[in-house]
């Protein structure tokens, strides 16, 4: 036998990630009560299946100037919001011997203009902050890469919108449908996936942001503006911490380009392979190896280093409406489509809004804006609703380790 509950609350967040716990805790700063749900549990998506990297911007600079610039102001401001989940390790740009000299010599000139911080180094100075780099690297570049832990910042987005105004969370909450009344969602029709009760949501705002799947929730409200694609991407993890900072490979972004350290462990990725469906992705010892192919290239030492474990996540990729209904078909590449918030409209979807994803330093700026399309009165505004409020953590003493325990083995 199963019950039905209803709740009641101003604005209803879908999805459990980076950006919809930050979209709550910004709402929660303005002084407005939510709602967030999750059909599982806090970064159960893309948000807990990635590598943690807080991008300098220096991946987008040769491509997209507009995003490198955006994820350099805010990476500064996420340093500064939420420092206690910040490794700011520093990265390297490093290019070894089959890549391009060209698109070497235009990467300082290009975050220049995205307003990125960048030193040239000598091949020699390079190997001097990191040991294990190939002996074939004939240029790096310094610039201000970090990590992030996504569970410490996840965490605290919830803890601090609940001490705000006792917004709340339900997880494996899972919404199956919508009331609509004259073109108005009324409320959210939810099923507790665990006891199958029936869960009603009234709310006067529904925001949308459940990553790979919001596409599908979308179409529960009868919006067909959001169409997605599926990149899957598969990242390995070593036995121990293998660099002091970031490296990253200095060409267009491909497979297994990017090291990058995780507290006492280092993380090696990622693959990006089109996928139809985001639910049971699963690692395959290809996708391992491919990784481990390339990343080898700048990384010699990794071919002997012990990987105790390898996961996988998907990235939701915008894609134009068009896209999916006979139009030109979108690059499997997740490189080539760009990951930006979407507002979109539909008859029955006037209250509503969705921002799929973004790479992480952009997340703040996709779910800022967001939440500040969300009326409310400006008595309820509290003082500290501004650019760069700190957040309050979940824990004073789970501050991610730094410390280098362990190097690749030299070659």
């Amino acid at each position: 036998m199963t019950n039905s509950k209803t709740y009641e609350t101003e604005v209803l967040v879908i999805g459990g990630g980076v950006t919809g716990t930050g979209v709550m805790r910004d709402l929660a700063l303005r002084g407005i009560h939510c709602l967030l749900i999750d059909r599982k549990d806090l970064n159960a998506g893309a948000s807990g299946g990635n590598h943690g990297l807080l991008h300098s911007g220096g991946r987008y600079v040769a491509n997209d100037t507009e995003t490198a610039a955006e994820c350099a102001r805010e990476a500064a401001i996420v340093k500064r919001v939420a420092a206690d989940c910040i490794d700011p390790c520093g990265g390297l740009f490093v290019a070894v011997a089959s890549d391009d000299p060209d698109y070497v010599e235009r990467f300082p000139n290009h975050c220049a203009e995205a307003g990125i911080d960048c030193e040239s180094l000598t091949p020699a100075e390079a190997r001097e902050r990191e040991p294990a780099l190939s002996d074939g690297v004939f240029a790096a570049y310094a610039v201000p890469d970090a990590t992030v832990d996504p569970f410490h910042i996840t965490l605290g987005n919830v803890n601090h919108a609940q001490e705000l105004n006792n917004s709340s969370y339900l997880p494996h909450t899972e919404a199956v449908g919508f009331d609509i009344e004259g073109g108005i969602i009324t409320a959210a029709l939810c099923r507790d996936n665990r006891s199958s009760d029936t869960v009603r949501i009234v709310a006067k705002q529904v925001i949308n942001a459940a990553g790979a799947w919001a596409m599908r929730v979308a179409r529960l409200a009868g919006c067909e503006d959001v169409e997605l694609l599926y990149a899957k991407g598969t990242l390995i993890i070593s036995n121990s911490r293998l660099t002091r900072g970031v490296v990253n490979r200095l060409r267009p972004p491909g497979d297994g380009d990017i090291l990058v350290p995780g507290g006492t462990v280092s993380l090696l990725g990622t693959t990006s392979d089109t996928v139809d469906d985001p639910d049971g992705v699963r690692p395959t010892p290809e996708e391992a190896e491919r990784n481990l192919r390339e990343g080898a290239t700048m990384l010699p030492g990794l071919a002997d280093t012990r990987f105790i474990r390898a996961f996988s996540g998907v990235r939701p990729l915008l894609q134009s409406a068009d896209a999916g209904r006979g139009g030109a078909p979108a690059a499997a590449s997740g490189c080539s489509i760009t990951r930006i918030r979407v507002l979109p409209t539909s008859p029955h979807w006037p209250e509503a809004n969705s921002p799929p994803t973004g790479s992480w330093p952009r997340r703040r700026s996709i779910w800022s804006p967001g939440a500040s399309r969300i009326p409310s009165p400006a008595a309820r505004r509290p003082n500290h609703c501004r650019r760069g409020t700190p957040f309050v953590g979940p824990s004073p003493d789970s501050r991610p380790a730094t410390g280098i325990s362990g190097t690749i083995p030299q070659t």
